[in-house]
Parts: C-alpha cells; sequence; structure tokens
C-alpha cells in the first residue's frame, strides 16, 4: 500500500490523464455575433463549508463562475444560468446556486435576469433540468461553462440527449500545462496525489455513466 501511494505521489500518472482529458476539447476558435444561453455548470463551491460558515466558500473550480459572468457580459442578450443543487447523499443541506446568487449579489453583480437551477446533483441532471427549465430553441446557440478535465463528459451528456441547437464549450479551471511527461516538472507529491485522485474521479465518472446509459458509446442521441 504504501509503494503504491508512493508511486502515485511521484509519478506524473493523473497529471498525464488531466492532460489527456484538458486537451480533448479546446476553446472556440471564433465566437459568434449572438449567443441564446450560457450555462455554467455547478461544482464551484463547497456546500458543506459554504453552509457551515454561512458564507460562498469557494473551491478550485471557481473559474467556472468568473467565465460565465464575464461571458454574460460580452454577451448581454444571452440568458445566464448557473446549474447546481446539493449533492449531499444525506439529502440536507443548501443548494450550491444559493452560495453562488450570494457571492454574485456580494459583489454587485446584478442578479435580476440570472436564472438558478438547485435541483441537479450531477452533470447528467445539470444539463437535463436546465433544458427543461430554459426551453432552449433549435436556432439558438448555447455556451457550456465547466472546468477543462470536465468537458469531455459534460459535452458528451450534451450530445446523447440531444441538446437543441449548437453548442459552444468553454473549458476553463485547467490543472495542467498541457504537456505530458514521463517525470513530473517539481516533486510535489501532495499535487500529483490531487492530480492523480481528480483523474480517478473522472474515470469514474465516465464509466458510471457508460453503464448507467447517460452516455451513449454509438454516439446517437438518446430519449429523455
Amino acid at each position: 500500500g504504501f509503494f503504491l501511494l508512493l508511486v502515485l505521489g511521484v509519478l506524473p500518472l493523473g497529471h498525464n490523464i488531466l492532460v489527456k482529458l484538458e486537451q480533448h476539447i479546446q476553446p472556440p476558435a471564433t465566437m459568434p455575433a449572438d449567443i441564446g444561453g450560457i450555462l455554467v455548470l455547478g461544482g464551484s463551491l463547497d456546500t458543506g463549508v459554504s453552509g457551515a460558515r454561512n458564507m460562498p466558500a469557494l473551491n478550485g473550480a471557481a473559474d467556472r463562475v468568473l467565465a460565465g459572468v464575464t461571458l454574460a457580459q460580452r454577451y448581454p442578450e444571452a440568458v445566464l444560468v448557473f446549474s447546481g443543487g446539493n449533492n449531499n447523499l444525506s439529502g440536507g443541506g443548501a443548494p450550491e446556486t444559493l452560495y453562488v446568487h450570494q457571492l454574485l449579489n456580494d459583489i454587485g453583480y446584478d442578479t435580476r435576469s440570472v436564472f438558478f437551477e438547485d435541483e441537479s446533483r450531477n452533470t447528467h441532471e445539470n444539463i437535463v433540468f436546465t433544458r427543461k427549465l430554459l426551453m432552449p430553441q433549435p436556432e439558438e446557440t448555447w455556451i457550456l461553462v465547466t472546468s477543462a478535465w470536465h468537458m469531455p463528459r459534460a459535452a458528451a451528456v450534451m450530445h446523447s440527449m440531444g441538446w437543441p441547437g449548437k453548442v459552444l464549450f468553454w473549458p476553463v479551471d485547467y490543472r495542467t500545462d498541457g504537456v505530458a511527461r514521463a517525470w513530473p516538472p517539481a516533486f510535489d507529491v501532495a499535487d500529483n496525489m490531487d492530480k492523480t485522485a481528480l483523474a480517478l474521479h473522472e474515470g469514474i465518472g465516465w464509466l458510471t455513466y457508460r453503464l448507467t446509459g447517460r452516455i451513449n458509446p454509438r454516439g446517437e442521441k438518446l430519449e429523455q
């Protein structure tokens, strides 16, 4: 056990897996003049800590919120929606979007035209519930915002469910420099372990979604 932990903490296994995930989908080279909506997936705050401290507690994926606000300022006519409930297995606690709402108010951002989808507990529900809430139209172009390492799975869910219209993918929250290595650039066991844990989490997510039919391996749209 100790030897395995040592190997995972020294070798850049997690780093290289994250590189592959992050490089899989690139930001759009050009952007259209009009955007119908901007969907920001949850995962930017720790709901447990936020509830305990009664204030928004951002985590390493906070770039998602920042990117959503930045894009909304660039496209003021677009619908901005933050999607994220509470994924606490016990079912208790406030939804993540409650704290996103509080955070935006705290920094002076006008939230009167912002939508907050607060029932979803995972990536699949983020997308399915938002579609039911806002009913995107086939002629609209939407932007999907999430972490770069998470984008391949989120994009696959969107494709499998048959999201109407065109979707542009806006990856943020990069954890690597995009270069795969045989040896880590710095001897940082904690960082290597964090990246390995994140890569394992995403791998389990992929497998679970494939086994449960949330991602169609044949690339065909699934009925909702």
